[in-house]
């Protein structure tokens, strides 16, 4: 899976690999940090970030396993409509 936000931010991620994916000696994951269904581990292939917000510029090519890719819902007070521009 692919995620891009214009030329600012790119992330790559696939499922996981274990333990070929996984930190040398890690042997420990823990779950998603939120309520999740059908969590799978994922592994980032690419990360790359440009832009002044953060004063910074990253491009991390080492595999590693940081994160889940899920499904989650969101229960919120405000029309979710506002948030969205198309």
């Amino acid at each position: 899976m692919k995620i891009c936000a214009g030329d600012f931010v790119h992330v790559w991620m696939r499922k996981a690999r274990l333990p070929d994916d996984a930190m040398k000696g890690a042997v420990l994951w823990y779950g998603p940090f939120i309520p999740l269904t059908e969590s799978t581990l994922a592994t980032t292939v690419n990360s790359r970030y440009v832009g002044a917000d953060f004063d910074r510029i990253w491009d991390d090519t080492d595999l590693g396993v940081k994160g889940y890719f899920g499904r989650f819902a969101v229960d919120a007070p405000w029309e979710l409509s506002r948030l969205v521009q198309a």
